[in-house]
């Protein structure tokens, strides 16, 4: 009977961690997901390297941005809260510097992600 008890007492505990964990992965997500990216005009940046930051919870990014020529040149994630989408943020990146442009698509399910890391990027090119 006592085994019972703390088997019971642990699988509580660990429902009550999980749904604590599942909340905080949540803080900011639709606020992250509803930015509004704004165009950036390349000429009229000069060139340099620029840092941007957008803080929001787990979707929080630090770039530099490198400009030559009015052309990106390199985006560097100085910093993320979203490590587990590290793969998915450089593919990103890859394609705003290929577009040359902030106006790329997002993938399903990944909005937030996509939209945290190019408002660091509008940031540092504002």
């Amino acid at each position: 009977m006592k085994i019972l008890k703390i088997v019971l007492f642990v699988i509580i505990a660990l429902v009550v961690l999980f749904l604590i964990l599942a909340g905080f992965g949540t803080i900011g997500l639709k606020e992250a997901r509803n930015l509004e990216i704004s165009e950036i005009d390349l000429s009229t940046i000069e060139d340099g390297e620029y840092t941007g930051v957008y803080e929001n919870a787990r979707w929080s990014n630090t770039v530099k941005v490198t400009v030559k020529d009015y052309e990106i040149k390199q985006i560097e994630l100085v910093k993320s809260n979203n490590s587990s989408q590290i793969a998915f943020i450089e593919e990103v990146i890859d394609a705003v510097i290929s577009e040359q442009s902030l106006d790329v698509d997002t993938m399903s399910g990944a909005t937030a992600t996509t939209n945290s890391l190019l408002k660091a990027i509008e940031d540092a090119l504002n």
